[in-house]
């Protein structure tokens, strides 16, 4: 959206086939040490808190997957696309699965890609 500002001809599109989400997994190894699992845990409690999540969508301008009331948030970052596609838009959209034994193939082959650029 700060970039509406300064240009407003930058808008949200979305392919008509499919797009891609993404989604954020938040975990701790079972082998982390008690300071750095006690600072994991009250990150993941912060993420997690409803009144956060809110002042995120509007410092961050990115939606949150925790559910916010809604009568918190503008009303431009409610009914913003950019932020909240449309749902026809969600109902296209698919995430990004693991290939199996084909990712060692991609993941080497873009290590070699990217290894032959720098």
């Amino acid at each position: 959206m700060f970039n509406q500002e300064i240009n407003p001809e930058i808008n949200f599109a979305s392919p008509q086939d499919s797009s891609l989400l993404q989604i954020y997994s938040l975990c701790i190894p079972a082998r982390t040490l008690p300071d750095f699992k006690r600072a994991a845990e009250a990150f993941i409690n912060l993420m997690l808190d409803k009144e956060w999540a809110a002042n995120s969508v509007f410092n961050i301008e990115l939606p949150s997957t925790v559910p916010v009331d809604e009568s918190q948030l503008a009303q431009d970052l409610r009914f913003n696309p950019l932020i909240y596609p449309d749902p026809d838009v969600l109902n296209r959209a698919q995430y990004l699965y693991a290939l199996g034994e084909a990712d060692t193939f991609y993941t080497t082959a873009w290590e070699e890609i990217t290894n032959a650029i720098r």
